[in-house]
């Protein structure tokens, strides 16, 4: 009966504006609704010519076209959803199936005779509300051709009397000429003040889109430029430091160039004349370990008379060293500019010369 379509609401701006598909706007819940409004209406009107106008008509056919009606719509209104959309194949089946029942209880009950004939109408606006042209040329045809079959073919109205209840000929055929132009000028009419309205809700549409898109462009635009002063001002101060690093850059390796080396570089250390006492040769600031063991061996203990000639001259000053005399170097300069290993094995190998000229010292007279 009907298919199931997106809303143009949803869609694309090209769905929207591709064509006037205005019948996916049409829910199978009002449809059903306004039948079963007509169907109220067939009721009340049979029951009021029955009982209160003492008209005599079909009860039985009548009671038929009515129950289908109903039947249909009680079915619609159970498989298909609330929300259901209508297509426009399917509102062209509602629109003409509810236009044959009016036109059968028409021929039941006096054809055009009957001044309820021109609630064909109703269809006729529908259509031309949401259908296309073609789908509403259509609908528009089958109303005049069902109009027109009533102007021929129907079964008269009598009352309990048993009179038949006719209006003269021209009559009839001035009404039935009254609804066929109601049915085209209503048709013309209706469509035209609904594209006309259509266009405008398009045009409408249109600048509500375009204005959002020029807010998200706006927005974007106030994003990269929040994002490039972000970025900008350490990538700028980054250059600048940098290119003062590179002007720096020369002068400073030239001045390196001059500096002598340092102790702990693996260069000689200097020192000062002043270190020297009077009469006494410049040397290192401290033996090794084998020269310090060869000259033991050649000059005797360190009580002995090498060693005194080499303590005696100078008042040696504090801190210096025991095994050759000399002062110690200044507190800004390292005392030791070997590393770390060797300087542990000379102070190892001066405590064992220690214990051993305290030994010697304290031996007998005989056994030295």
């Amino acid at each position: 009966m009907s298919d199931a379509a997106p809303s143009p609401q949803t869609g694309s701006p090209d769905a929207i504006f591709a064509g006037p598909r205005r019948s996916n706007w049409v829910r199978l819940r009002t449809l059903i609704l306004l039948r079963w409004i007509a169907i109220a209406g067939q009721v009340t009107a049979v029951l009021v010519a029955e009982f209160l106008l003492d008209l005599v008509s079909h009860n039985g056919l009548i009671a038929l076209a009515i129950s289908a009606a109903v039947i249909t719509n009680v079915a619609a209104a159970l498989v298909f959803p609330e929300n259901q959309r209508v297509s426009e194949r399917g509102l062209v089946c509602v629109l003409v199936f509810d236009m044959v029942q009016l036109s059968t209880l028409l021929m039941l009950t006096g054809g055009l005779n009957n001044p309820f004939a021109s609630l064909i109408l109703a269809q006729v606006a529908i259509s031309a509300a949401v259908l296309r042209l073609r789908a509403m040329v259509a609908v528009c045809t089958v109303a005049l051709l069902l109009t027109t079959v009533n102007l021929f073919f129907y079964m008269p109205l009598q009352n309990k009397a048993g009179d038949i209840l006719e209006i003269d000929p021209i009559f009839r055929a001035g009404f039935w000429a009254a609804i066929m132009t109601g049915v085209i000028f209503q048709a013309s009419y209706a469509r035209r003040v609904t594209l006309e309205m259509t266009a405008m809700a398009d045009a409408l549409s249109a600048t509500q889109m375009a204005l959002a898109r020029e807010q998200k462009l706006t927005d974007l635009g106030g994003v990269v430029a929040a994002a490039a002063h972000e970025l900008g001002t350490p990538l700028a101060t980054i250059a600048l430091v940098s290119g003062e690093m590179i002007e720096e850059a020369p002068p400073r390796k030239r001045a390196a160039g001059r500096c002598p080396p340092h102790p702990r570089s693996g260069g000689a250390m200097p020192r000062h004349p002043s270190f020297d006492g009077p009469g006494r040769k410049a040397g290192p600031a401290h033996a090794s370990g084998p020269a310090f063991l060869s000259a033991r061996g050649g000059g005797g203990t360190a009580r002995g008379p090498g060693n005194r000639a080499a303590l005696r001259p100078g008042r040696r000053r504090r801190g210096g060293c025991r095994r050759t005399g000399d002062p110690a170097p200044p507190r800004n300069r390292p005392r030791h500019p070997e590393p770390r290993p060797e300087r542990r094995r000379l102070c190892r190998i001066d405590r064992l010369d220690r214990r051993e000229m305290d030994g010697h010292a304290h031996q007998p007279a005989h056994r030295r």
